[in-house]
């Protein structure tokens, strides 16, 4: 696959992650649930949201090239 679709690949699964997170935070809030464990879940959705914006990023970046 080509570097572009990796990336939009990423960005669609960072933003549905951070999505989830949201929906899951409300969730928690409207029925009562456990907040703690869906805390957990939603900050872990995060920061894999976090983490595959960084990698878009870090591929937009032009490589240096060794010089010998």
């Amino acid at each position: 696959m080509s570097k572009d679709l990796i990336n939009k690949l990423r960005l669609v699964f960072s933003i549905i992650l951070i999505f989830a997170s949201i929906f899951t935070f409300a969730y928690s809030f409207f029925y009562g649930e456990s907040f703690d464990q869906y805390f957990y879940l939603a900050m872990i959705m995060i920061v894999g949201a976090a983490f595959h914006i960084q990698k878009v990023e870090e591929s937009k970046k032009p490589k240096k090239k060794r010089q010998k």
